[in-house]
């Protein structure tokens, strides 16, 4: 398993905080499945050099996501952020 901490040397970003930044709920999805449940509330919390979190970064962005898919990843972020023992499971919409 990769670890989901690691962070980009030059902005210190995620790679949870870059998928929520390409607006791609599946890879934010297989990350959070991915990371051990006692260290996916840390993952989320992490802060980019610029203060920036996977919560703030996404709150940023909710204008531009489908309202579906925005409060599905919303959910699951705030459920891992609480440190919630759910797991985190988005469903595609059917097209």
């Amino acid at each position: 398993m990769t670890n989901s901490f690691l962070q980009d040397k030059k902005s210190g970003k995620t790679p949870l905080m870059y998928a929520i930044e390409k607006k791609n709920h599946e890879l934010v999805e297989t990350i959070l499945k991915c990371v051990d449940s006692d260290k996916v509330r840390n993952v989320v919390k992490t802060q980019a050099f610029d203060g920036s979190s996977c919560i703030k970064i996404a709150e940023g962005l909710k204008g531009s996501f489908d309202v579906e898919i925005w409060n599905k990843l919303w959910n699951s972020l705030q459920s891992a952020a609480n440190g919630s023992s759910a797991r985190y499971h988005f469903q595609s919409p059917h097209v």
